[in-house]
């Protein structure tokens, strides 16, 4: 589980606190495809998170693109 506090300035002293909680799961990208197939969709492409490069040994998140068939 991850909770994180963000204070975003809105005046010179001043913040506004906003709080997120969320929890993350890591799949291997054959399980997401699989998924994805069986759902229906076919994949398109897919790129390392916040780029259009493709993923690497390194890449910690991949953004998939898919269409329903």
């Amino acid at each position: 589980h991850i909770s994180l506090d963000i204070f975003c300035r809105e005046e010179e002293d001043f913040y506004e606190r906003f709080t997120e909680e969320f929890d993350e799961r890591a799949y291997s990208s054959g399980q997401v495809e699989k998924w994805l197939e069986k759902s229906g969709f076919e994949l398109v492409d897919y790129f390392k998170e916040m780029t259009v490069e493709k993923p690497d040994e390194n890449t910690e998140r991949i953004v998939y693109i898919a269409r329903k068939k």
